[in-house]
């Protein structure tokens, strides 16, 4: 639990970020990586009204890059409820969870993204497992974790599970998932249900 700790003290200090600056857009880089994102999820699931969840979505700033390609349906979950509340009051829906728990949710999804997020856990198999849970028969999974070398954990970015290749993160998927896409660095990979 140490890491989720640091994290909300994160959370909070970029929540304070955002507000101070008047700020109603992430930087230049984000935003690029945020567009980029939602082109590769468009390519491999280019149906518009597919039910998306973005899971650690913090201000939901990838959903408006989403929304750009023409998607409408949203729902954010982070562990921040600073973060759920500024995503709310910009319209999105969402809810404070634990990752760690996100196979607990009552609701199904056509496509779900996790962006920079299972690296802070514990046990990233948990939730890819329950990842599989909500997704629609045929619903895309897109995940991307930064390459970083091996190194003691927690990170100081409150990292705790370290990916230095690609076959790192494959070998957490079993025969439920085709993988219909990847790129090496940062490691991005998007698994269809079967």
């Amino acid at each position: 639990m140490e890491h989720l700790e640091q994290n909300k003290e994160l959370t909070s200090k970029k929540i304070d970020f955002w507000k101070e600056k008047g700020a109603n857009q992430p930087g230049p880089g984000v935003k690029k990586r945020h567009d980029l994102i939602a082109s590769l999820v468009k390519k491999h699931h280019p149906d518009s009204s597919a039910a998306v969840m973005d899971i650690g979505g913090r201000e939901g700033f990838l959903c408006d890059a989403l929304k750009q390609q023409g998607f409408k349906s949203f729902y954010i979950v982070d562990i921040s409820p600073e973060a759920i509340e500024y995503a709310k009051q910009r319209g999105y829906n969402g809810e404070v969870k634990n990752v760690e728990n996100i196979g607990s949710l009552n609701r199904t999804f056509d496509i779900i993204i996790a962006s920079h997020v299972i690296e802070h856990c514990k046990e990233p198999k948990k939730i890819i497992d329950g990842v599989h849970g909500l997704l629609n028969p045929g619903g895309t999974f897109f995940i991307e974790v930064p390459r970083q070398p091996k190194e003691p954990v927690p990170t100081k970015f409150g990292h705790w599970y370290l990916f230095s290749d690609l076959s790192e993160l494959t070998e957490l998927f079993d025969e439920k998932w085709e993988l219909v896409f990847t790129h090496p660095a940062p490691i991005r990979a998007i698994y269809k249900k079967r």
